[in-house]
């Protein structure tokens, strides 16, 4: 989250990460020179109001980080064991379609909420993902189905397919880094099959790695009606005790342009649980080059 000049706020779900933000001179990607990456979105809204929000928030926050108490506290705090970086294989293929940015100015107001944590992510999203008639979409890390404010989301989902027998429903997930991973997320997909009604395939895919690097999105889309960016992974402390931020536009324009990128991403998606490449590599490997550094902020679970 960045607010600049109090008049602009960008909020994306991208780390300052070579893969979150690669370095593509041309705006949507020149095929010839492209650099690939993990597919994020982010937003920039013109709106002091907004603006003004974010940079009361950011300074509460900065005002937390340096009173002297909670420094003696974050001294004191057991620190996280490092993850380590990967290095793997760079994806073969460009994406199926590459996506300029796009500009948006709208002749009315703009309904933006910021979507917060810990304040009130539980608060808005479980009831706009029950509101939904139509569609919902979604791209996310990973969801721990099992973890209870997860729970609370995937049961959203749930009613909202009960309510209305039609509702289309796509979920979009993150590369598996390990052999781990993939017996995790067996579990994972078999228990969301089984309490929610979410099946490979049809509900659930994953991101085709042989075209982007990762999904490390938090996109959520409803109806092509409100559009979610933000930063929150589905999981307890994404979305229930980190501070992160968000905004929900309902403006269906923006909402169209967004699922546009969906659709282009689910149509390329692994329809099963992928399999994961060789867990390392040997050094005349990357003599020859095609390899990308993948950081543990990128897929460590936060």
């Amino acid at each position: 989250m960045i607010v600049i000049d109090g008049t602009w706020s960008l909020v994306q779900s991208g780390n300052y990460s070579k893969n979150s933000i690669p370095f593509n001179e041309k705006d949507g990607g020149d095929a010839a020179h492209y650099v690939t990456g993990n597919r994020d979105m982010g937003v920039a809204i013109r709106s002091r109001p907004l603006a003004a929000f974010f940079a009361n928030l950011l300074r509460s926050d900065m005002k937390l980080e340096l009173d002297a108490e909670a420094l003696e506290a974050l001294s004191k705090r057991v620190r996280r064991k490092k993850e380590p970086d990967l290095v793997e294989a760079a994806p073969e293929l460009l994406p199926k379609k590459l996506f300029p940015s796009k500009t948006f100015n709208p002749s009315g107001t703009v309904k933006v909420t910021p979507v917060l944590t810990p304040d009130n992510y539980m608060d808005v999203i479980p009831a706009l993902l029950e509101s939904a008639t139509r569609s919902i979409y979604i791209e996310n890390q990973y969801i721990r189905s099992k973890h209870a404010e997860i729970i609370k989301l995937l049961a959203a989902i749930k009613k909202a397919m009960d309510n209305k027998p039609d509702l289309i429903v796509r979920i979009i997930l993150g590369k598996l880094f390990g052999k781990e991973d993939v017996k995790k997320e067996k579990v994972n997909a078999a228990n969301m099959k089984e309490t929610f009604g979410l099946v490979l395939d049809k509900n659930i895919r994953y991101i085709d790695t042989s075209r982007l690097v990762h999904c490390h999105n938090k996109l959520i889309i409803v109806d092509e009606k409100a559009v979610l960016i933000s930063s929150q992974n589905w999981s307890n402390t994404g979305v229930g005790n980190n501070r992160e931020g968000g905004v929900l536009m309902h403006y269906p324009a923006i909402a169209r342009y967004y699922a546009e990128i969906f659709r282009s991403d689910w149509g390329t998606a692994f329809k099963n649980i992928p399999g994961t490449g060789p867990e390392t590599i040997a050094p005349e490997a990357l003599a020859k080059g095609n390899f990308i550094e993948v950081v543990a902020a990128d897929y460590q679970e936060v």
